[in-house]
């Protein structure tokens, strides 16, 4: 899954505004100076990977219908 600013749904200029909004936020001291900020692009990757894996391991997600069927894959590996 991508987000809207993934996809292309937000122009370069959005994106430089948002993550100039988030380097203000930190520079202000809304995140603790031990961590490192992550830039626009990681928090919106962790964002979709988090929702990914909501969706995939909750049937009753309103789209977890339209994820293709699970298959496990059966390895029939010979010893040597």
């Amino acid at each position: 899954m991508q987000s809207p600013l993934g996809e292309g749904f937000a122009s370069a200029a959005d994106r430089q505004r948002l993550q100039a909004l988030l380097q203000r936020g930190s520079r202000s001291g809304l995140c603790s100076p031990e961590t490192q900020t992550p830039t626009l692009t990681e928090l919106v990757e962790s964002i979709d990977d988090t929702l990914f894996q909501r969706i995939m391991h909750n049937q009753y997600h309103i789209i977890h219908h339209l994820l293709p069927e699970w298959h496990e894959l059966v390895y029939n590996i010979r010893l040597r």
